[in-house]
């Protein structure tokens, strides 16, 4: 859900339910909450908090959270295409209602470059590449995610309904992880009476 307060400020709430083995178990549960500030027509800062209740490898759930900050660049490349750049640094945190010393810090930085073709007024097919690199403690930082997505958003009476197929693959990794997930979402679009 997204709420414009003018032109340039915009606050989002998104809710998540992340499922697999064939959408037969709970993975995870996102909330996020975001802010965003448009500099001019090509430029936009923008900022996040997440929590997420995360199954783990052995099946447990932990408590997470996680601020990102964005810095977005987009241009026109004609009427009907367009292409943008993002790069965010994201700082995640771990179990944080266990003690001190369990917690697990890591951050990454994500640079993501995104080309959307809008057919007409109803459907923007896009392509993105996603590339992560991560920073945790005594390590030195390197890439470890590379993600892929093809979509296409749809803009109906009430909202925009969003599809995509993904793929993630792991690198710098002996046995890296090749991840294919679809990706469905829906924005709405509340009027709100200019009386009350």
């Amino acid at each position: 859900v997204k709420h414009e307060f003018n032109k340039k400020w915009q606050l989002s709430h998104t809710q998540q339910y992340r499922l697999f083995d064939n959408v037969s178990k709970l993975n995870k549960l996102v909330s996020d909450i975001g802010c965003s500030y448009k500099i001019n027509k090509q430029f936009k800062l923008a900022g996040g908090f997440r929590y997420l209740y995360d199954r783990k490898k052995d099946y447990t759930f932990t408590h997470d959270l996680r601020v990102n900050f964005d810095l977005l660049y987009e241009i026109k490349l004609s009427s009907k295409l367009d292409l943008e750049y993002r790069v965010r640094f994201q700082n995640s945190y771990t179990d944080l209602f266990t003690r001190f010393d369990q917690h697990r810090e890591k951050a990454n930085i994500r640079n993501r470059i995104k080309l959307s073709y809008q057919t007409n007024e109803n459907h923007t097919f896009y392509f993105s590449s996603e590339l992560f690199r991560q920073y945790v403690a005594y390590r030195k930082p390197y890439f470890n995610d590379l993600r892929l997505c093809l979509g296409d958003q749809m803009n109906l009476k009430k909202g925009k309904f969003d599809f995509s197929f993904c793929v993630e693959h792991q690198l710098n990794d002996e046995h890296p992880l090749n991840f294919f997930f679809l990706r469905l979402g829906y924005t709405f679009n509340l009027k709100l009476d200019s009386d009350v």
